[in-house]
């Protein structure tokens, strides 16, 4: 059973990213009728399925003795497979999402260039901050920006 401390963390980010999500997808349907409950719980749980599944996969997998598989790579590579892994989960999870949850009049969404732009900066900016926090070692980053 892994400790408390970590299903705490996988439970916040899993919550903080249902959030971003909500809020991403309500911005995406500014000015529009179409933006109801359905469009805030459709962002929501793409957000909260991918911030918990990989939240998860780093606190309990890749952060256990075992290590990251891709750790004796250079940063530069490093940062863009993990992205690029990242990417393909965050798309994987919208189009399941997608076809599970159809809008108000039973059409079922389609992925947009938006969604990839927004999904490439969130899968880049999450590596690159976990990149640089493992290069000064665990918790120093994050000391550092809140001032300890």
């Amino acid at each position: 059973m892994p400790p408390a401390r970590s299903l705490r963390l996988i439970l916040w980010i899993a919550l903080s990213a249902g959030l971003i999500g909500a809020v991403y997808a309500r911005a995406g349907h500014h000015g529009s009728d179409d933006a109801t409950l359905l469009t805030w719980l459709h962002g929501a749980l793409v957000g909260g399925l991918t911030g918990g599944g990989f939240a998860s996969l780093e606190v309990l997998v890749l952060r256990r003795a075992s290590g990251d598989p891709f750790s004796g790579l250079p940063f530069l590579a490093h940062l863009a497979l993990r992205s690029l892994i990242y990417l393909v989960g965050i798309l994987l999870v919208q189009a399941m999402v997608n076809r599970l949850m159809p809008d108000a009049a039973g059409r079922i969404a389609s992925i947009t260039q938006t969604d990839i732009a927004f999904s490439v900066a969130l899968s880049v900016g999450y590596n690159l901050l976990l990149g640089v926090d493992a290069l000064l070692g665990p918790g120093v980053l994050f000391a550092f920006v809140a001032g300890r």
